[in-house]
């Protein structure tokens, strides 16, 4: 203990703690901090020693509390981070076993390999075989159908291949996000609003592995262009979407769903905020859970991580906008609404606003 070692070898100490056990405190005990000093008489020697106590019990369970808050943020970060490439790879996943099936199931080579195995046996009496023989007048057709075939498998490959390029380069950007985090600015680029809507709902229906077209987006009161941290934006939309169609499979699995299912994307402005809406008539939810809907880990889904509203929100929050999801109770559907102010997210203020005079309206 410092006194004993100022009184009897003359040492100083400074700022040493000590946790005191004490039952009754609500930590079970205090944190001291000592400081020692030896008293010495006029020739040097020892005659005794002074210890200087502070309670620096609730500095101490502070900084415990801050310390567990930041492994707690870079938990949610990790998890929040997992979640999202989990998306994004699920669709890479898809459209390369599509392609391994294209390739596994491949059946121009073959007809190709006996269209020219038939030419060749009939190389040296090649116009009488196509005028006169009865197979050899299906030659011409059967190229043409071949090259017809051809250009619809290639138009296939070729788009996904481009549907897993896309989302390997999301994935790319998430990661460089993250990365980013660590700097003292997140970079934020103008993107076109009504692209970026449709890729997140392509990206969802990719991923759910079926055909949905009960998706409908409105751009019509909204700017054609935002300034925006892209991949965190487009991820909030992705999750946004995904919840609203997880909660229609959910009421139908029920056979609550009396009416076909909707989702509808909605983005105008309104005063001074862009507004945000994905409306959808699904399982809802008793309003009085609204508040814990953002919360990290909370979810009402079986197989779901709770990240996915949480990410979204953090997102909007850390834009300076805000987010709320209403629902008038099981069975009656959900609104998601995020709202970011047009003075952060518009590129460049003209005397005619740009979503003034139309924006696009259609639907996926």
């Amino acid at each position: 203990l410092p006194l004993p070692r100022a009184i009897f070898q003359g040492e100083s100490t400074d700022d040493r703690d000590i946790f005191v056990r004490r039952p009754n405190q609500p930590a079970g005990g205090i944190f001291v901090r000592t400081s020692a000093r030896p008293l010495r008489d006029v020739a040097g020697g020892v005659r005794g020693g002074i210890l200087v106590f502070r309670d620096v019990t609730s500095q101490v369970l502070a900084e415990e509390a801050v310390t567990r808050a930041f492994a707690q943020g870079r938990l949610e970060v990790v998890e929040t981070v997992l979640h999202d490439i989990g998306n994004a790879i699920n669709s890479v996943t898809i459209g390369i076993d599509t392609l391994h099936q294209s390739i596994s199931e491949d059946r121009l080579t073959p007809r190709l390999r006996a269209l020219a195995d038939a030419v060749n046996a009939h190389r040296d009496d090649w116009p009488g075989y196509i005028r006169d023989h009865r197979q050899g007048r299906n030659v011409l057709p059967l190229l043409i159908a071949l090259a017809d075939d051809y250009v619809r498998h290639t138009r296939r490959v070729k788009q996904t291949v481009n549907r897993v390029r896309r989302r390997a380069r999301h994935i790319a950007d998430i990661v460089r996000t993250q990365k980013a985090l660590g700097n003292a600015k997140l970079t934020r680029k103008d993107v076109n609003l009504r692209e970026s809507i449709d890729g997140a709902v392509k990206l969802v229906v990719e991923s759910l592995e079926r055909e949905i077209d009960c998706i409908r987006v409105d751009c019509a009161g909204a700017p054609a262009t935002i300034r925006i941290q892209e991949s965190p934006f487009h991820q909030m939309l992705v999750n946004l979407i995904k919840n609203s169609l997880e909660s229609i499979d959910e009421l139908s699995r029920s056979g609550g769903l009396e009416e076909p299912p909707s989702v509808r994307v909605r983005a105008y402005v309104d005063g001074e905020f862009l507004n945000i809406e994905v409306r959808d008539n699904g399982i809802g939810f008793p309003p009085k859970e609204a508040k814990d809907l953002f919360a990290a880990g909370y979810t009402t889904k079986n197989d779901g991580t709770g990240l996915g509203l949480h990410s979204a929100a953090n997102f909007v929050i850390g834009s300076g906008g805000q987010i709320r999801i209403e629902s008038d109770g099981v069975g009656k559907g959900a609104t998601a609404c995020v709202m970011l102010g047009l003075s952060s997210v518009i590129p460049m203020r003209t005397s005619a606003p740009p979503w003034e005079g139309g924006g696009g309206q259609g639907h996926s």
